[in-house]
């Protein structure tokens, strides 16, 4: 059956990658990768089974410059002491989102609890 997205819907179920993931294989009958995906909760919860929305996609021009580089300020070296930054998936991803999360919501902002899917403790993410 075919889905799509639910229009003006909000969702407030918590979802990750691993998520996007099983949402993606469900559909075209593939088997999960891992143990992790085959156990990721499908994003139903954005998904409708009827056909409601045929108005054209429109998209936004980007208005942001994908190369600019973070300054180097005292902060920024701070946040980053510590890490192996030269290798791909080195920093923990709670510490990551904690970062990202800081860096929209402010800098003493508390991140939510981590995903259904949140992999082990964080042993280096004392206040996360």
């Amino acid at each position: 059956m075919r889905k799509q997205s639910k229009r003006d819907a909000v969702v407030h179920s918590r979802y990750d990658f691993l998520s996007l993931i099983r949402t993606l294989e469900l559909p075209i009958g593939m088997k999960p990768f891992t143990l992790y995906d085959a156990l990721a909760t499908p994003m139903y919860d954005t998904l409708d089974s009827t056909p409601n929305n045929s108005q054209p996609y429109d998209a936004a021009a980007p208005n942001i410059d994908l190369t600019t580089k973070n300054p180097n300020t005292a902060a920024n070296r701070a946040a980053v002491r510590g890490y192996d930054l030269l290798h791909t998936d080195r920093v923990p991803q709670r510490v990551l989102d904690r970062q990202l999360w800081r860096a929209v919501k402010g800098p003493l902002a508390k991140p939510p609890a981590p995903g259904p899917n949140a992999a082990g403790p964080n042993a280096r993410d004392p206040d996360g």
